[in-house]
């Protein structure tokens, strides 16, 4: 027969023995041997290669997208007074795409974008991350993803968009990487 225990269950030592279990896993993470992830950290390297180029154009991207924006304001009104319907406002459209830049900046960024979602959709359905490194790289990229975390004071988040950003930035400073995604007004 079993003998029972002298220390009583109760709900901390539950929790306390829970902790204890969770922390396990983290320690493995960091250890050699979990892994090293040379794939994954490859994969990284290459999305961040293609990531800078999407950085430096952004925001020329952003600002001939606003200038185009700015421009086309007359067109909507004399679309929205019926003056002018069909193909003229189409072609009044391309216009001033081209105009603005905004047409050529949008190219560019759809080849990054053609070059960065592959690796991107690589990364995250890769085997799960060894080392803080390795989780970084996963981390960068679902920053990417929800970008739009980063628009506002994290104070002002909803509870769930709080958490991940917060999770994304704790991540990439524990592993010396940069937590703040492109800054971008689309």
């Amino acid at each position: 027969m079993a003998k029972s225990s002298s220390i009583p269950t109760t709900r901390r030592s539950l929790m306390a023995g829970g902790i204890a279990a969770a922390v396990v896993p983290i320690a493995v993470i960091g250890s050699a041997a979990a892994g090293d992830d040379a794939e994954l950290l490859e994969l990284g390297r290459r999305w961040e290669a293609v990531y800078r180029e999407l950085c430096a154009i952004r925001p020329t991207a952003d600002a001939s997208w606003a200038k185009f924006e700015e421009a086309l304001k007359p067109t909507r009104r004399r679309y929205r007074a019926g003056e002018i319907l069909g193909e003229a406002a189409l072609a009044e459209h391309a216009r001033l795409c081209e105009e603005t830049g905004a047409d050529a900046d949008q190219s560019k960024l759809e080849e990054i974008y053609e070059r960065l979602d592959p690796l991107s959709e690589a990364i995250l359905h890769a085997p799960p991350a060894h080392t803080i490194r390795g989780l970084a790289v996963k981390a960068r990229v679902a920053m990417e993803d929800v970008s739009r975390y980063w628009d506002k004071p994290i104070r002002d988040l909803d509870m769930d968009q709080h958490l991940y950003r917060d999770l994304i930035e704790t991540i990439c400073t524990m592993a010396g990487v940069p937590a703040e995604p492109v800054a971008s007004s689309a």
